[in-house]
């Protein structure tokens, strides 16, 4: 499975996930976002999480 095919199955998990946290507004950033990532690269996610 490449990264993509990985982030596209996960994404509903880590959204139900994120909002069960109260985090909201997820992303994908690093070499992945940008398009140069490598089949060893990580899938770096950054998140906001509402002030409790």
């Amino acid at each position: 499975m490449v990264i993509d095919e990985i982030i596209k199955a996960y994404r509903e998990e880590s959204l139900r996930i994120a909002a069960q946290y109260g985090a909201y507004n997820v992303r994908v950033f690093g070499s992945v976002a940008r398009g140069e990532a490598k089949p060893d690269s990580d899938v770096v996610k950054r998140c906001f999480c509402k002030p409790q």
